[in-house]
């Protein structure tokens, strides 16, 4: 049994969709404009913001960049992954550092690893 694919355009979103009947779900074609986008930010941008800006899921933009081979840029990576860091920082500061173990801490001393002495 052959899978008929039907497409039309939605003239609200100005894109062109794809159903193929079945059990599968309406797939958005990816148009030369989307892609273009998707390789000029995708260095160096979240892929919520890119699922926003081209109007697909999250999953879709992971999907698209593996298969196009794209990878984000070391050093953005490492400066979101500071700014994160710095905000975790400052949310347990104005929390009164709850998340740190005290001075003197005691809590499950029983299971800490204990050096064999001979």
């Amino acid at each position: 049994m052959a899978m008929k694919k039907e497409q039309y355009y939605d003239a609200a979103t100005g894109r062109l969709y794809r159903h193929h009947s079945g059990c599968i779900p309406i797939v958005r074609v990816w148009t030369g404009e989307m892609l273009e986008d998707l390789r000029r930010w995708y260095s160096t941008s979240t892929n919520a913001e890119l699922a926003g800006l081209l109007g697909v899921s999250r999953c879709s933009i992971q999907r698209k960049a593996k298969q196009l081979g794209l990878q984000k840029d070391t050093n953005w990576l490492r400066q979101q992954w500071r700014q994160s860091l710095t905000w975790a920082r400052i949310r347990n500061n104005k929390l009164g550092g709850r998340g740190r173990f005290q001075p003197g801490n005691t809590i499950g001393a029983a299971t800490w690893f204990k050096c064999a002495t001979a």
